[in-house]
């Protein structure tokens, strides 16, 4: 018996080298699973089988990096700074979400302009100006410390605000365009599939991000969480279209559409109640800061 639970210890929680391994040769084996032609079955059942068993390697090792990055995070300066740090976190996670964001919005311009989508060329231009409202708050950080000047910062705020009010306009007509043509932008399914894990984590990472924004007392922290949100939100609704134009069957015609403009509704109306009350929470603080009084 003590050998048996020496073997599943030794299965199942292997050293870091080992369980790097494993993910990687089932990330290799799913891929070619998912992009060959014609796979054995007994080779997909078994890459199926090895991916589940490294994914439950992975999940039970999870404690143990959690705590190494805890005591990495104790020990190192920066990684100190970064997480106790409001304004100094925010700017680097702009100045990271910038330069992603352009480099999506450079590939959504790129697939626009091989696959002659006006989806894509839509998605191009959206990205394209939340990079600019990401550029503005970024810019604002350098400036001054965040929460110092809040009547400025406020009115950033309700710039931000309104920019994603008439954005979403412009996306509601982008879902229309789309349902009403019946089809999206083409990517392969390997793309589209790294697309989701993509998705779903900066989603994730969104609403965490945006929980915590009222902690910081910060407007321009504020707004750059809003930011985040929309972005992903706008995301899943790309993704999903990418997923439907991917792998959906003739069959499966009449489902577009109507998948579509669900979500799509989901998304403006969602970013459009969030543009309105950032519009407003910034206009109430502006008039009561103009009439002295204290906002946090």
């Amino acid at each position: 018996m003590r050998r048996f639970l020496q073997f599943c210890k030794k299965l199942f929680f292997p050293c870091a080298p080992v369980l790097v391994l494993l993910a990687l040769a089932a990330a290799g084996l799913l891929c070619y699973v998912f992009t060959a032609a014609a796979v054995p079955p007994a080779l997909e059942y078994g890459a199926y089988a090895f991916s589940a068993y490294a994914l439950v390697a992975v999940c039970l090792r999870l404690p143990a990096v959690w705590r190494g990055a805890k005591s990495l995070r104790q020990s190192n300066k920066y990684l100190t700074r970064y997480f106790s740090d409001a304004g100094f976190r925010t700017t680097r996670s702009l100045t990271a979400s910038l330069a992603i964001n352009t480099g999506y919005a450079g590939m959504q311009l790129w697939l626009g302009l091989r696959q002659n989508s006006a989806w894509s060329y839509s998605l191009a231009g959206y990205y394209a100006l939340l990079a600019i409202l990401r550029f503005s708050l970024w810019r604002e950080t350098r400036k001054s410390p965040l929460g110092s000047n809040k009547p400025r910062e406020y009115r950033i705020y309700r710039r931000c605000g309104a920019l994603l009010l008439v954005m979403t306009l412009a996306l509601f007509t982008m879902v229309f365009y789309i349902v009403y043509r019946g089809k999206g932008a083409f990517y392969p399914p390997i793309a589209a599939i790294a697309m989701a894990a993509y998705t779903f984590f900066t989603f994730t990472m969104a609403i965490v991000q945006t929980a915590r924004s009222r902690r910081a007392g910060s407007p321009v922290f504020s707004a750059a969480k809003a930011v985040n949100l929309a972005a992903a939100l706008v995301s899943m609704l790309s993704l999903e279209t990418a997923m439907l134009a991917a792998f959906s069957t003739p069959e499966d015609a009449y489902l577009r559409p109507i998948m579509t403009a669900s979500s799509g509704a989901a998304v403006c109306i969602t970013v459009l109640v969030m543009a309105c009350l950032m519009i407003r929470r910034a206009t109430k603080a502006l008039r009561r800061l103009e009439a002295g009084a204290t906002v946090l």
